[in-house]
């Protein structure tokens, strides 16, 4: 009945124009579930991807839930890819398959920067090689890796490291002709405020894995910028006390004697440098650790040396 009243109402032409449509529905239809209800691959990529275990009957949905694979289709993301069906066009290939292909790339990118730059292996990095490693990871499109190494390496960048309060005697604050100043032939005393002297720390933590970066102050030194050289001392020294007079520097103290004056006119004034070495050393998850290159950081001023007899300070 249905088919004689669609005759009777329909042109010849347009039976014709719904015979040929519904048999390219059949079709297509017959095509995607291969005659076992299934789903296209060459259309939905995604249908196929079975990450959680292939649905009840082996039809490959990923929205079914099954037995883990009963049907035999291969669980790899990009098993169901096969090149030849696309001819010389390239595959849409679901999310899942592009991160596996994203991932075997990059592991052998990472392969080739450890190999070409004589590297250990990913868990034996320093901080520092690790920052170079991901340099070249970043610039090939790749994720960085994270390793208590790299780790240590984002604490020890968040560290503030104070510069010297580069404090000397007499005191940089008094001037003579505009400058500061000491004197030939008597001890200057120098140091660094004391709260500067003190152990400085930060953590980073990231994919269950944590590092600790502990910056020490080991020395200071005092460059007096006359051609000398640094003199070195094992502490913050301290300031200049009437009881030490022009005596040596003592209990703590530092010091260095100029042996010229700065001149003429001391309109010439020479530069002088005060600098803390820290040493750096962290500890991570799993017992890690090591060492960080030693940082300096420095404070410089200028200064006239005197010549007087009668000194008060």
């Amino acid at each position: 009945m249905h088919w004689l009243m669609v005759r009777r109402s329909c042109p010849a032409w347009l039976l014709m124009v719904l015979l040929f449509a519904l048999y390219i529905v059949s079709a297509a239809s017959a095509h995607a579930d291969g005659g076992s209800g299934g789903c296209n691959v060459l259309k939905d990529p995604t249908c196929t991807v079975s990450v959680g275990g292939l649905g009840a009957g082996g039809s490959g949905s990923t929205g079914a839930g099954g037995d883990g694979g009963s049907s035999g289709v291969s669980k790899d993301p990009c098993a169901v890819y096969p090149d030849a069906v696309y001819g010389d066009r390239p595959p849409t290939v679901s999310r899942a398959c592009a991160d596996e292909l994203q991932g075997k790339y990059c592991n052998a990118i990472l392969g080739d920067i450890l190999d070409g730059l004589k590297y250990p292996s990913v868990n034996n990095l320093t901080p520092a090689q690790a920052v170079l490693v991901n340099g070249n990871l970043a610039r090939s499109g790749c994720p960085v890796i994270v390793t208590t190494a790299t780790l240590a390496q984002r604490a020890f960048d968040s560290i503030v490291f104070p510069r010297p309060s580069g404090h000397r005697s007499p005191s940089e604050a008094q001037r003579y002709n505009g400058y500061p100043f000491t004197y030939v032939g008597l001890w200057t005393y120098y140091w660094t405020d004391p709260a500067i002297w003190r152990p400085l720390t930060a953590t980073a933590s990231a994919a269950g894995l944590t590092a600790t970066v502990t910056a020490t102050p080991s020395s200071l030194s005092f460059d007096p910028g006359d051609g000398s050289g640094s003199q070195s001392c094992a502490g913050p020294g301290r300031p200049w006390l009437e009881s030490d007079g022009d005596s040596a520097p003592s209990e703590g103290a530092c010091g260095y004697r100029y042996s010229r004056v700065t001149g003429p006119g001391y309109g010439h004034p020479i530069t002088s440098t005060q600098t803390i070495v820290w040493k750096i050393t962290w500890t991570g998850t799993g017992n890690s650790g090591g060492e960080i290159a030693a940082l300096s950081t420095s404070t410089s001023g200028q200064l006239n040396v005197l010549q007087i007899k009668t000194v008060n300070r």
